[in-house]
């Protein structure tokens, strides 16, 4: 007996940016940014969507030489930087902010930043006049995350600063500390609004009883070998779904188990999560009809198949294809 499933599995990140270029302050610099970057994330693997920036020079600046830039990122709604927070309804979902030349260095501002890994920085030995620097940062978010459907929303704009160490006669920007980096000088900020939308998700396994979820696992073979009567197998379906979703069964011969060869038919009994139910052949059964958002490890349903009485069946081979759909409410 063969046993299949039917599902479907897609989650979209979007990033929404809101782009305000502000005048260069003392016609110094400004700061570029992308605007909006999408990217698809299903929750297995870690999401990465790669900003670009640029430090743009100002043509009329000759009299104030940029020793040193570096820019920082606020944390947004939450509390800390590691992680910074989206949420939908109370529920979180976890990403944050790294330099692509330091992909260990979360950024993060001044007054909480412990070295210059923490911001995106460059040595401009005194530039002057037109000029522009090519940077990008990237967005991650961690995989394993089980979050329900919808748009999450960072709450509270990631506000992108550039500070530059002026001369004439600039200020050393070494070593690191708070101090030291608040004698730079605010050339231009940007902000960002970051949302990520979790689409429909459905993780779901055929398994052995009582065994581990499987992502290979989408068919399972119930064999009975040589039948005898009142002879039972079973086994387990599990899902993970990120919606409320109902659970149909369509069994190709209704309750029997036909011969490959001949029109002869082996009856059996077919029992969901303990329940014994009636299976017409071709015909979609509902089996659960508004089962809450599951989360790892998931809702498991017993599968229970017993052989009925067997009179005088000829011998040979037998079998039935039971296929499960599951669906979003």
């Amino acid at each position: 007996m063969r046993i299949r499933n039917t599902a479907i599995l897609t989650i979209l990140l979007i990033i929404f940016s809101c782009t305000s270029l502000l005048a260069a302050v003392n016609g110094v610099a400004t700061l570029s940014v992308d605007a909006i970057t999408v990217l698809p994330y299903d929750g297995e693997s870690e999401a990465t969507a790669r900003i670009n920036l640029s430090v743009i020079g100002d043509a009329t600046n000759t009299t104030r030489p940029i020793e040193f830039i570096y820019i920082q990122f606020s944390r947004g709604s939450s509390s800390t930087f590691d992680p910074r927070t989206m949420s939908l309804n109370g529920v979180a979902l976890n990403y944050n902010l790294y330099d692509t030349t330091n992909p260990y260095g979360i950024l993060m501002n001044r007054a909480n930043g412990t070295s210059w890994d923490n911001f995106i920085t460059l040595d401009t030995n005194g530039l002057t006049g037109s000029f522009v620097e090519n940077f990008s940062f990237d967005i991650k978010i961690p995989a394993g995350q089980s979050v329900l459907n919808g748009t999450y929303t960072d709450s509270k704009k990631i506000t992108i600063k550039l500070f530059g160490f002026l001369g004439p006669n600039a200020p050393s920007h070494t070593p690191f500390s708070l101090a030291t980096a608040k004698k730079a000088k605010l050339l231009d900020s940007q902000k960002r609004t970051i949302k990520a939308t979790a689409a429909f998700e459905f993780k779901l396994s055929l398994v052995a009883r009582n065994a581990a979820f499987d992502f290979t696992s989408s068919t399972y073979n119930l064999d009975f070998g040589i039948l005898d009567p009142s002879e039972s197998l079973e086994a387990d379906l599990i899902i993970d779904s990120h919606e409320s979703y109902s659970i149909n069964v369509t069994s190709a011969q209704g309750n029997k188990m036909k011969h490959t060869l001949v029109n002869e038919y082996v009856d059996y009994s077919f029992s969901f999560d303990g329940s014994p139910i009636t299976l017409a052949a071709g015909v979609s059964t509902p089996l659960v009809t508004s089962a809450a958002a599951s989360f790892t490890p998931g809702d498991r349903y017993p599968i229970d198949i017993t052989v009925a009485t067997i009179i005088d069946e000829p011998a040979g081979d037998y079998e039935d294809n039971l296929t499960f759909t599951i669906t979003a409410n």
